[in-house]
């Protein structure tokens, strides 16, 4: 295997785990809060 396609692999591997932990990040972030503003709206 040639040492560019290699790094091809490589770069589209860290690609596609940043927006894996994009969409997990942006996933968690938006289910915190939505939690955050129902128990406020609930105790208001």
């Amino acid at each position: 295997m040639d040492t560019s396609t290699r790094r091809v692999r490589h770069e589209v591997a860290d690609g596609v785990a940043l927006m894996g932990f994009s969409i997990v990040m942006s996933v968690g972030i938006a289910g915190l809060l939505a939690l955050l503003l129902g128990l406020a709206g609930a105790t208001a």
